[in-house]
């Protein structure tokens, strides 16, 4: 015999007989196996406990019989191990299955076919009803507002909705995270500076600065060269940019002559005076 596809699973005596059943016959298919083969790999895979299957049903001679179809030792295995008490205890924790928080809705149905395969459960109405009931309050609201008279029918409303709840809640965390870079990119440099106490956690504030615009980090480059040691404090901008040179020094004009201090003329001779006429 070859290497196996897929991994052989051991039927220890804690494990479920009727999981073992499914996965083994799964490897059974993958690799091809015919009968005889598939049940001589079985007895090997079996604890000796789970044995006894073997010599109760057909006296020792399962392995060795030729005659022994696959489809007559699952026959015989599930006559074996799924008695009522098993059937009863996989029918009451079906009965009992609640959906986790966060279960997914395949995870939900892959369980509840199982626990329908070990209590032997057919009936539709019946595999509904324990379905609806394991169900999460939103997932039991849509298949009301739907129903469906099948299992399979009903697990394809409630998958349905699952995944629009998943794809819902995607894309409000898809545009928080827009929201979110846009009041980081829009909000002014003053709005992000808080007093820092103690020690500054260097990365933090790194990781701070992905967040900030380019004229924010323009202005946050130009503080941070202000404090370094050598650097003089910027002054702020004069009111003309382009301040003229003070004009070459000329000569000053004289100033004007002050009138009130100038030399007195030379003397003139002065007019006689007037004539008296009553003389």
């Amino acid at each position: 015999m070859t290497k196996a596809t897929g991994q052989l699973p051991f039927l220890d005596v804690q494990d479920d007989p009727l999981e073992w059943l499914e996965e083994f016959l799964c490897v059974v298919r993958a690799n091809k196996w015919t009968d005889n083969q598939a049940i001589a790999v079985a007895f090997l895979q079996m604890h000796k406990d789970a044995r006894i299957m073997f010599y109760l049903q057909n006296n020792g001679k399962v392995a060795e019989s030729a005659a022994y179809s696959l489809q007559e030792f699952e026959a015989v295995f599930r006559t074996h191990f799924q008695t009522t008490g098993y059937k009863y205890k996989a029918y009451n924790q079906a009965l009992h299955y609640l959906q986790g928080e966060e279960e997914s809705i395949d995870s939900v149905v892959a369980n509840m076919l199982s626990l329908f395969r070990s209590a032997n459960i057919e009936d539709e109405e019946t595999k509904c009803r324990l379905f609806s009931m394991a169900l999460n309050d939103r997932l039991f609201e849509a298949i009301q507002r739907d129903p469906k008279d099948t299992f399979v029918g009903m697990v394809a409303v409630a998958r349905q909705e699952y995944y629009l709840e998943k794809a819902l809640a995607e894309r409000r965390r898809h545009r928080k995270i827009i929201r979110e870079g846009e009041n980081a990119c829009s909000a002014p440099l003053e709005s992000s500076i808080k007093p820092i106490d103690g020690e500054i956690d260097v990365g933090h504030l790194i990781s701070q600065m992905s967040k900030l615009t380019s004229s924010q980090i323009s202005k946050v480059s130009n503080a941070i060269s202000s404090l370094l040691p050598g650097n003089p404090s910027p002054q702020p901008a004069s009111e003309n940019p382009h301040p003229q040179p003070p004009p070459e020094n000329q000569p000053s004009e004289p100033p004007p002559e002050n009138q009130s201090s100038a030399p007195p003329s030379e003397s003139q001779p002065s007019e006689p005076p007037p004539e008296n006429p009553s003389s």
